[in-house]
Order: C-alpha cells, then sequence, then structure tokens
C-alpha cells in the first residue's frame, strides 16, 4: 500500500491548488457582486472547517514529500503535486465557466465557477485532508 503514497501527494497537491483557485474567484464574484461574503460556503462553519482540513492537509503533504524521498525528490514531488494543480485549474475552470460540459452549471462565467465552490468547495478541501490522512496513515502504520 505504501507503493501509491507517490501517486496521492502529487494528487492532493493538484487538488489543494484547484480548491484555492475555486476560493478565490468565489471570493472575486461575491466582493464584485454584493460585498456578503456568507454565500461563498453552504455555511461560514463549513468554509472555516473545510479551509483549515485543507491547510494542515495540504503541509502533511509537503511534509510527506520531504520524509518519504529526501530533500531533491520531496521538492521534485511538491513541484509536480503545484504544477498539476494549476495546469488542473487553467483546464477546469474555463471549462465550467464557460460551456455546459458540465451539466447543470450553465456556463455563466464566474458565477458557475461560484455556485461550484458553494455546492462542493468544501469535499474537494476534505478531500485533500483525507489524502493527508491517508498518506499518513500508510507511512507510520497508525493502529486505530
Amino acid at each position: 500500500m505504501i507503493s501509491y503514497i507517490p501517486y496521492l501527494i502529487p494528487i492532493g497537491l493538484a487538488l489543494f491548488v484547484l480548491r484555492s483557485q475555486l476560493l478565490r474567484i468565489a471570493i472575486q464574484e461575491t466582493a464584485a457582486a454584493d460585498g456578503k461574503f456568507e454565500s461563498i460556503h453552504k455555511s461560514p462553519q463549513l468554509g472555516a472547517l473545510s479551509g483549515w482540513v485543507s491547510l494542515v492537509g495540504a503541509v502533511a503533504l509537503i511534509v510527506c514529500a520531504f520524509y518519504l524521498d529526501g530533500w531533491l525528490r520531496g521538492a521534485a514531488t511538491v513541484v509536480i503535486g503545484l504544477g498539476l494543480g494549476v495546469i488542473g485549474s487553467a483546464v477546469f475552470l474555463p471549462m465550467i465557466g464557460n460551456t455546459l460540459a458540465m451539466g447543470h452549471h450553465g456556463g455563466e462565467g464566474n458565477k458557475s465557477i461560484t455556485e461550484l465552490n458553494r455546492k462542493f468547495g468544501h469535499v474537494i478541501a476534505f478531500a485533500v485532508g483525507w489524502i493527508a490522512f491517508m498518506c499518513l496513515y500508510l507511512i507510520f502504520d497508525i493502529k486505530i
């Protein structure tokens, strides 16, 4: 099972970058529309909790990369993960904003991206935390 970790770390970091880009666009759109940031998430508590879980998960993934692969390969793993996140965001976000390819999100530009963040942003953030937990579990073989 530990052989999956070199793949899980870049995926988790890519999801972290995607989530941060979703949140950036949602904040810009909300500030431009009405300035009320309560509509970014389903609830403020869910937004705060998912943000902290995602941030702690990303830090844990970076630590896992350096712990497993050393300084040079660990840094390469982190850069690859962040690069995948940037490329994934560059492909995924315009697809949400400009087309009907993602179904019910409608292709209304940043409004569609903001709605996607409101509905599913916390799921992506919790996925980063879950991937980090799985990496730590596999590395240290924690007995639950």
